[in-house]
């Protein structure tokens, strides 16, 4: 089974786009604002390349820019392009940022220390062992409010299936739909809790 779908809220709620690839609308980031003496995308880079020893990425609309900490100059791993670090100040703003982690337990410590050092410009949150980084103030649930004016659907029409902690905004602003075999800690903040998104 698959879905087919019309719209498509992404990058953690900062932008969305229609079945044939047009961007809706898109949430910037301040990747070009003046941060210890670089950019701030270049001390997110640095900074989440030195807390997970993984490679981190960028989005900005429809392109993704993924560094790795082992290739500074750039360069290809198991079928994988990576950036230049030194290339991150030509990025500026961006509509989301990320970073991968070992473990959940290592996601949860990584993100708090995003959230101290970058969350006047970035509002980290965990998924697994996975961080989202889109502005702030821009989550799941701002992006569904986005796409909702838009297309003139009420609130009370819209139904959200989540499993993990970047879920939680999206499901206490709407009916909220908890996967069984997600996070435990998101089954409070949901309507109703379902198996799978085919149960909803």
């Amino acid at each position: 089974m698959f879905l087919v779908f019309d719209f498509i809220v992404m990058c953690g709620g900062s932008s969305a786009c229609d079945r044939d690839g047009n961007i809706l609308f898109a949430n910037y980031a301040k990747g070009d604002i003046e941060m210890k003496g670089s950019t701030m995308a270049e001390q997110y880079v640095k900074r989440c390349l030195e807390l997970t020893k993984l490679p981190c990425g960028i989005t900005v609309e429809k392109r993704f820019y993924r560094f790795h900490p082992q290739l500074p100059d750039g360069g290809s791993v198991d079928g994988r392009e990576y950036v230049a670090h030194n290339r991150v100040k030509e990025i500026g703003n961006f509509v989301m940022s990320n970073a991968i982690c070992e473990t959940p337990q290592e996601a949860n410590v990584v993100v708090e220390v995003l959230r101290k050092e970058f969350g006047k410009y970035l509002n980290p949150q965990q998924n697994g062992r996975c961080i989202d980084c889109p502005p702030p103030g821009v989550n799941k649930a701002t992006g569904l409010e986005q796409l909702a004016k838009i297309l003139g659907v009420d609130k009370e029409n819209i139904y959200t299936v989540g499993d993990n902690y970047n879920d939680i905004d999206m499901l206490k602003a709407f009916k909220g739909c908890a996967i069984s075999t997600g996070v435990e800690g998101i089954r409070k903040y949901a309507d109703y809790i379902c198996d799978d998104v085919a149960d909803v």
